[in-house]
C-alpha cells in the first residue's frame, strides 16, 4: 500500500481510534474502506493513538487510586474506633478493609508465598540484598515520579 500523507494518516488514526473504541475487531476495521488496513497496520494505528492517551490515563488511574485510598481510609478510622472498643463486628470490618487496601496496592502480588514467623524468627531478615525490606520497596514502587 502506497504511504499516505500526515494528515490522512492522522485521520484514518482517528477512525480507526473511533471504531476500536466502539469495540469493532481488528480484522472488520482494516475491511473498512476509509481504513483499508492489515491486522497488524490497524495495531499500529491504535498503539499510536494510546501513547497520545498515556499521561492522560496516568494521571486519571492516580486521582481514582488517590479517591479510592481516602474513601477506604475513612471507613477504616470509622470501624476501628469501634474495634478498639471492643465490637467484634467492627474488628471484622477492619480486617475486610485492611485486606481490600492490600489488594489495592499489590500487596499479595509480590508477597507470594511466605511462611508464618515462628518463636526465634527476627523481621528484620527480610532485607534483600539490596538493603531494603519489603516496606521500603513497596513505597519505592508506588512512589510517583515528579
Amino acid at each position: 500500500m502506497p504511504r499516505v500523507k500526515a494528515d490522512e494518516r492522522a485521520r484514518r488514526d482517528a477512525l480507526v481510534w473511533q471504531m476500536f473504541l466502539a469495540g469493532v475487531s481488528y480484522r472488520e476495521i482494516g475491511k473498512n474502506p476509509r481504513v483499508r488496513l492489515s491486522c497488524r497496520g490497524v495495531e499500529l494505528a491504535v498503539r499510536r493513538q494510546m501513547s497520545g492517551t498515556a499521561q492522560r490515563r496516568n494521571l486519571l488511574t492516580n486521582e481514582a487510586m488517590a479517591v479510592h485510598t481516602e474513601r477506604l481510609e475513612s471507613l477504616f478510622a470509622t470501624a476501628y474506633a469501634k474495634a478498639v472498643s471492643g465490637n467484634a463486628r467492627a474488628g471484622e470490618q477492619c480486617r475486610r478493609l485492611l485486606d481490600q487496601m492490600a489488594r489495592v496496592h499489590g500487596l499479595y502480588a509480590e508477597a507470594g508465598e511466605h511462611p508464618a514467623f515462628e518463636d526465634g524468627d527476627d523481621a528484620s531478615a527480610d532485607v534483600g540484598e539490596d538493603g531494603l525490606d519489603d516496606l521500603e520497596r513497596f513505597r519505592l514502587r508506588t512512589q510517583v515520579a515528579t
